[in-house]
């Protein structure tokens, strides 16, 4: 549980991913950097439990009836490279209604 927000722009860090401390200085604002009250192993049990229940069943779905309208994207890689990702199929799926 290491996600920051700053108080003063609401940027969102990961902690250690972004070298911030709770209490720390926003790099983009200079604002104060909290952890948010909803941070907890409880609430991301909680999350897990629901995209189990609810997400993944969809995704069956679409992998079963439709597979062709599903994309993966690996979400590990930085946000630059999901960006890229992601408009390249955008562009790729509006080239096809074409």
């Amino acid at each position: 549980m290491d996600r920051l927000t700053c108080r003063g722009c609401g940027e969102t860090y990961g902690g250690s991913l972004h070298g911030l401390e709770n209490g720390g200085s926003c790099p983009t604002c200079g604002g104060k950097l909290a952890r948010r009250s909803d941070d907890t192993e409880d609430v991301l049990a909680e999350r897990l439990r629901a995209y189990c229940e609810s997400t993944l069943p969809v995704v069956a779905h679409y992998e079963s009836t439709n597979p062709g309208i599903l994309h993966r994207v690996d979400a590990a890689q930085g946000s630059d490279a999901i960006y890229s990702v992601l408009s390249a199929l955008v562009d790729w799926e509006m080239q096809k209604a074409e």
